[in-house]
C-alpha cells in the first residue's frame, strides 16, 4: 500500500529545499509531488491583492486544489505500477484552508470534515518558516510563485500549522536547522513509522 506523506509549513521553510534532497536519497522508493500552487501562479495566475474579492480567492483555491488532487492521484498511480512504498507531497489540500476561501473549496471538492482530509495521508512534516524561526533572514527570493512579506508569511506559518492540528502524525520540525538536517530527520521518522 502506498503511503502518502506531506512536507508542510509556511513560506520560505525550505520546504523545495528538502524535497530536492529527498528526491535525490529516496528516488527509489517514492514518487514525489511538486506543490500545485507554484505551478499555477508559474504557469501565469495573477497574484492575489488585497482587493480581490471572496469570489476571485475561490477560483484560485479551487484551481489550486483540483490540481492537487490530480497531482496526487497519478504519484500514487505512479507509486504502485512502480512498487514504490511512498508518495511524498510539497503540501496538501489541508494547507489551502490557511488562505482565504480554502476551507469552502476543500469542503467542495472533498469533505466538510477536516479528519476525512487529515486521513488521506500517513504523516504530515511541517517545516517552520523562516518568518517566524529566524525572521532576520526570511526572503522573497528563490521562488519565483513567492509574493508574502514577513508579517502575511508569518501569518501563514501560523495557520498551516492550524491547519494540521490534531493530525495523529504531525510532526513540527524547528526552523534553525540546516535543510540536510531536516531530510535526515525526515528520513529517519519515515523508516521508523513505516518499518
Amino acid at each position: 500500500m502506498v503511503r502518502k506523506v506531506v512536507l508542510t509549513g509556511g513560506p520560505c521553510a525550505g520546504k523545495t529545499s528538502v524535497m530536492n534532497i529527498l528526491r535525490a536519497k529516496l528516488d527509489d522508493q517514492a514518487v514525489f509531488v511538486e506543490e500545485a500552487a507554484t505551478q499555477v501562479f508559474t504557469e501565469g495566475q495573477e497574484v492575489p491583492v488585497a482587493s480581490w474579492s471572496p469570489g476571485d480567492w475561490m477560483r484560485l483555491q479551487r484551481r489550486i486544489t483540483v490540481r492537487q488532487l490530480e497531482l496526487e492521484a497519478a504519484a500514487v498511480a505512479v507509486a504502485e505500477w512502480t512498487g514504490r512504498e511512498f508518495v511524498i507531497c510539497d503540501r496538501a489540500p489541508c494547507d489551502n484552508t490557511a488562505y482565504p476561501q480554502g476551507n469552502e473549496a476543500v469542503a467542495e471538492l472533498m469533505s466538510t470534515r477536516r479528519a476525512d482530509v487529515h486521513a488521506r495521508y500517513a504523516q504530515v512534516f511541517h517545516l517552520e518558516s523562516l518568518a517566524t524561526a529566524q525572521p532576520d533572514r526570511f526572503s522573497q527570493n528563490g521562488n519565483t510563485a513567492r509574493y508574502e512579506t514577513l508579517a502575511e508569511a508569518q501569518d501563514l506559518e501560523l495557520r498551516a500549522r492550524a491547519a494540521w492540528l490534531n493530525h495523529p502524525h504531525w510532526v513540527f520540525l524547528a526552523g534553525r536547522q540546516s535543510v540536510d538536517e531536516l531530510a535526515t530527520s525526515i528520513i529517519g521518522q519515515l523508516q521508523v513509522v513505516h518499518a
